[in-house]
């Protein structure tokens, strides 16, 4: 059954691949990007209905009042480079209020259903310690609200732990950055505490959980 269907960040990494596969099984697409992270190039831009604006403002609000998707696949993401301890902060700051206002839009207009993107960074690193970073502190609280608003609510949603993913139009990722050193020396991390996920395997089990109520947590490692 084709869907009507808003991805927030549709013109970044994820976001683009994700809109990638929407169209070529015919759903209806609706993109919403500001693209301080991405790139309108990335998309098909004339086979879907593209907004700019943030989704922490009242304009995002007014998209889906216009456009009334059924789903919401919630993949923007504010990350400023480089990472200081100071835009660290603004940007954990941004993202919690982001998903929240992406949240309390969905329940207002009776989207069918939110698909959260968070990461593994929810964990600690440190097995002794319950502290967590910005990055995660940001996605732990998206994923608390929505838990809230699905029990409250009943908003139907996925939540998605993302390890780190890589493939085409991934500029920033440690894959890439790893490419760009091929045939130079290199200083090797012995530790070997990441792990990887390619986006085309990310994506399809993305839309294979849009049909299945559920209201559960899906890790891909």
């Amino acid at each position: 059954m084709l869907k009507k269907v808003l991805v927030t960040g549709g013109c970044g990494f994820i976001g683009s691949h994700t809109v990638d596969k929407l169209l070529n099984q015919g759903h209806e697409v609706i993109v919403v990007d500001n693209l301080s992270n991405g790139e309108l190039t990335n998309i098909d831009y004339e086979r879907v209905n593209y907004f700019y604006c943030d989704v922490g403002g009242r304009s995002f609000e007014q998209v889906v009042y216009a456009t009334r998707p059924e789903y919401i696949i919630h993949l923007a993401e504010q990350v400023t480079y480089p990472q200081l301890p100071e835009t660290m902060e603004e940007d954990c700051n941004a993202n919690i209020s982001n998903s929240v206002n992406v949240i309390k839009v969905a329940k207002k207009f009776g989207v069918q259903k939110v698909l959260f993107a968070s990461s593994m960074d929810v964990y600690s690193k440190n097995q002794n310690s319950e502290k967590l970073g910005p990055s995660g502190l940001a996605k732990l609280t998206g994923e608390l609200y929505l838990q809230f608003a699905g029990e409250l609510d009943g908003l139907d949603y996925t939540i998605l732990r993302f390890s780190e993913v890589y493939g085409q139009r991934d500029l920033r990722g440690t894959v890439s950055h790893s490419l760009d050193q091929t045939n130079k020396d290199l200083t090797l991390d012995h530790r070997g505490n990441h792990e990887f996920v390619y986006v085309e395997d990310v994506v399809d089990a993305t839309l294979e959980t849009l049909d299945k109520r559920s209201q559960q947590t899906v890790c891909w490692r």
